[in-house]
C-alpha cells in the first residue's frame, strides 16, 4: 500500500540558465547543473536530515533491484564513485559539478565547518583547561601550541590546515596572507 505523496514547494527557476532547482520535501531545494536537471527530475527526491553533519542531503529511494536502496543525488551526479563525494562550499544541497569533488573520509572531515558546540567560534581553538586566559590550537589530535589570544591560536590552526589539508582546509581567517 503506497503512502501518501510527500508535498514539495513550488520552485521558480533562476534566470541564470547554467543551473536549475529541484524541489525537495521539508521545504528544501537542491541546486543542479542545467545539463543534469532533466534526468534527475525523473525521480522524486526528498530532503534527508543528517544529524552528524547537521545538514540536509537530496536523496531518493530505489527499489528497482528488489531491495530498498537510498540514492544520494551528489553521488549519482558523480557516477557513484567508491570514494566519498565532498561539497566544496559545504552546502550539501548544492549539487553542481563545480561544487563536487572526490574525497576520502579524512578530506571530507577537513572540509567541515565549526562544530555547533564550539562556544569560541574558531575552528581548532579551545580554552586551556588548566591555565585560564590561555588558548590551545589543535588539529586532528595534534597539539599546535598554547597562545595568549584565541586569534593567535586560530592563526596557528590555519597555518597547519593550509599546509596539511590544502584545498580541503576550512580556515578561520581565509583572507589572511600566509605568515601573518
Amino acid at each position: 500500500m503506497p503512502g501518501k505523496p510527500e508535498k514539495r514547494h513550488p520552485v521558480t527557476q533562476p534566470s541564470d540558465s547554467s543551473y536549475r532547482l529541484i524541489a525537495l520535501t521539508q521545504n528544501q531545494t537542491a541546486i543542479v547543473d542545467a545539463e543534469d536537471f532533466e534526468w534527475l527530475s525523473k525521480w522524486c527526491w526528498h530532503a534527508f536530515w543528517h544529524d552528524r553533519t547537521k545538514s540536509f542531503y537530496a536523496v531518493r529511494n530505489d527499489r528497482s533491484t528488489g531491495k530498498h536502496t537510498t540514492v544520494k543525488m551528489h553521488r549519482a551526479i558523480m557516477g557513484f564513485p567508491k570514494e566519498d563525494v565532498d561539497h566544496k562550499n559545504r552546502n550539501t544541497l548544492d549539487n553542481r559539478k563545480q561544487n563536487l569533488r572526490l574525497a576520502d573520509k579524512f578530506k571530507n572531515a577537513w572540509n567541515r565547518g565549526i562544530r555547533s558546540d564550539n562556544a569560541i567560534g574558531l575552528k581548532g581553538v579551545f580554552a586551556h583547561t588548566v591555565n585560564p586566559g590561555k588558548w590551545v590550537a589543535a588539529a586532528q589530535g595534534n597539539y599546535l601550541g598554547c597562545f595568549t589570544s584565541p586569534e593567535d591560536a586560530a592563526r596557528a590552526y590555519d597555518a597547519y590546515a593550509k599546509e596539511h589539508y590544502g584545498e580541503f582546509a576550512v580556515l578561520n581567517f581565509p583572507s589572511t596572507p600566509p605568515n601573518q
